[in-house]
């Protein structure tokens, strides 16, 4: 666990740690470093440190898709040894639980800030200007679609005034909706088209910062969560059309060199490939047994594993097996200084089909969406005949939709927590819970209140606008 920095103590210490006044014609009262926005190279350099920044809750044991999992029912951690891994696991967490929060307002902090700086800069240019813009707008709508998913109604956070943000109290989640879509939506309008190195002026090979297409894929996943199914399908429509995107053959999706990678990140510690490759891929050491231990302590769960149908190969290419412990494979390299050729998947393009399959369906175009899942299917067929037969497009909506749900959990096991999320929204966490809570551990029964992680005990405690203000069930 992360230090329990309190929130708006760090907002105060990040403002006024600062050296010098910047330009009279900044926001009033604004200070920071005058000379990080003096010029089109230190200007891209806030936004390059804060993508790299991201690793923080993108992977590993700490990360946003593996602890989402456990908490829900695609891993098996019962070989953690730590109880902060096991309370997650069992669904029996009380407060303290996770430290994405603080992180994620240090990042918000960093988008604040660039947006009030870089309108006023004399020494960025206006194309490096509106590209680092629509990267600090689609920066801080990513963090706000997870703080609003994993806590529910959270402070909403617009600007660097300590003196404002230390009265902020819990916005509607609502609200905080709105804002996403706005800053995907100035995003989209910002951003080049092209993937940029570090300068914002080289195009690079690679798939690191965010782009026109990048906004638009969490642009058509937000609108899907709002019930906007005509703007998903829209905007997923504008992805899955890109030339530059396409569907390789699964062993391929997670290298660095993906075509189906929307935007990645690069390996968040030197040496290694992925942090999610080391805590998940099981590997054998001479005179030890076999199977997860607590460095690696992560298998499927038996819930995953039942869901592949006869003849999709995802239940073989991404997963794999140590002496019939089954554990996620998507990432193939685990071990110390070895080539990268993997980085971490922020958005890709099946899920992109995925949104519009699902859209579709919503919209009782029922056979276009199941051409979206087909498509996805397709890819994952075996060889053999029979094996992972096209959907019937004849199928009726209701049967539609939980072709959707299935897909999706087979497709996007262990990225994003993108199976605890689609429980919620269609409201079927509780079921699912119910049944898979007790045979993580039988000493817990689910209980609904956990489909939300609690609020920082310390911002509970300390900040004014949210004493008292605790979720319900952790108080």
């Amino acid at each position: 666990m992360k230090s329990g920095i309190k929130l708006f103590i760090l907002i105060a210490l990040l403002q006024t740690g600062c050296k010098k006044l910047v330009d009279p014609s900044a926001p009033g009262n604004k200070i920071g470093y005058q000379a990080v926005y003096a010029n089109n190279k230190t200007a891209s350099s806030v936004l390059s440190r804060l993508f790299s920044d991201f690793g923080s809750f993108s992977e590993g044991t700490a990360g946003i898709p593996i602890l989402m999992s456990i908490s829900g029912d695609d891993l098996n951690a019962a070989a953690a040894s730590d109880l902060f891994t096991q309370d997650m696991y069992s669904n029996r967490i009380m407060k303290d639980g996770t430290y994405w929060w603080y992180d994620m307002y240090k990042y918000i902090y960093t988008t604040n800030d660039a947006l009030e700086m870089l309108p006023v800069s004399k020494g960025v240019t206006d194309p490096v200007r509106n590209q680092l813009m629509g990267e600090a707008r689609f920066a801080r709508a990513f963090c706000y679609f997870y703080l609003v998913n994993i806590y529910g109604d959270v402070p909403l956070i617009t600007s660097t005034d300590y003196q404002e943000n230390i009265t902020k109290g819990r916005t509607a989640s609502e609200q905080i909706y709105q804002l996403i879509v706005n800053d995907l939506i100035a995003a989209k309008a910002l951003l080049s088209d092209k993937y940029f190195n570090a300068d914002i002026t080289t195009v690079s090979t690679e798939r690191l910062r965010p782009t026109k297409a990048v906004a638009t894929a969490m642009l058509a996943r937000v609108y899907l969560y709002l019930k906007e199914y005509a703007k998903a399908e829209a905007e997923a429509s504008e992805v899955i059309a890109n030339p530059i995107y396409e569907l390789p053959e699964l062993n391929s999706v997670f290298l660095r060199s993906s075509k189906e990678a929307i935007w990645q990140l690069p390996a968040l510690q030197a040496r290694f490939n992925t942090m999610d490759g080391k805590a998940l891929i099981l590997r054998t050491t001479p005179g030890i047994p076999n199977g997860p231990r607590p460095e690696y302590p992560f298998v499927i769960s038996t819930f995953l594993k039942n869901a592949f149908e006869t003849g999709d190969t995802r239940s073989t290419k991404w997963i794999g097996d140590s002496s019939g412990f089954k554990f996620a494979n998507k990432y193939k390299v685990w071990d110390i200084d070895k080539p990268i050729t993997e980085y971490i998947m922020m958005l890709r393009l099946a899920e992109q089909y995925l949104i519009r399959g699902e859209a579709r369906i919503k919209q009782n175009k029922v056979g276009e969406g199941i051409d979206d899942l087909n498509a996805l299917r397709k890819r994952a067929r075996g060889s053999n005949p029979g094996d992972l037969p096209d959907l019937s497009k004849a199928m009726s909506q209701d049967a539609a939709i939980q072709a959707v749900e299935h897909e999706r959990q087979v497709e996007l096991f262990v990225e994003w927590g993108h199976r605890w999320f689609d429980l919620k929204r269609t409201d079927r966490l509780n079921a699912v819970m119910t049944i898979v809570t007790p045979q993580k551990n039988p000493a817990v029964t689910w209980q609904p209140f956990r489909a939300l992680y609690p609020l920082p005990s310390g911002e509970v405690n300390t900040a004014p606008g949210l004493q008292g203000h605790q979720n319900p069930g952790y108080n």
